[in-house]
């Protein structure tokens, strides 16, 4: 997944999938979730724990739309869900064309809420590690041992 944006006010991060992924059904059935991020340059990982929602229909998901350009929506357009069986190799990108809005019905923002944050940050001298519970606007930290 590509982070698409975040809302630090909020907790929230948010990506953009098509409804038709599996996905999408995995998490109407168990919306709780972990990320897991790793820098190698800094050897920082980051996990995040929290639970996903989607959004089709605000204002900030047509937004979202807007800015994407063309040859993303197309990814959207695709006569098939995404991870269907293909008889063969497949794209699944239409041909040139569709409609420059088609596509629209398929696409949503997956936002996740972030109520636990680790950082763990590895090194030769040993490792450190802290963890971060978000809950209503303030963050509660402690250390922990790596």
């Amino acid at each position: 997944m590509v982070l698409r944006g975040a809302d630090r006010n909020k907790n929230a991060i948010w990506f953009h999938t098509d409804l038709r992924s599996p996905k999408l059904t995995d998490i109407s059935t168990n919306p709780s979730a972990a990320i897991l991020l790793y820098d190698p340059k800094s050897k920082w990982q980051l996990r995040l724990k929290g639970s996903f929602h989607f959004d089709s229909d605000s204002n900030l998901t047509e937004a979202a739309w807007k800015k994407t350009s063309p040859s993303a929506k197309r990814c959207y357009q695709g006569p098939s869900a995404p991870s269907s069986v293909a008889s063969g190799p497949s794209s699944n990108i239409p041909d040139d064309k569709v409609s420059p809005d088609a596509g629209r019905n398929h696409f949503t923002r997956l936002i996740f809420l972030i109520h636990q944050l680790e950082w763990l940050a590895l090194d030769s001298d040993g490792h450190r590690r802290a963890s971060w519970r978000l809950v209503e606007g303030s963050q509660e930290g402690t250390w922990l041992n790596p």
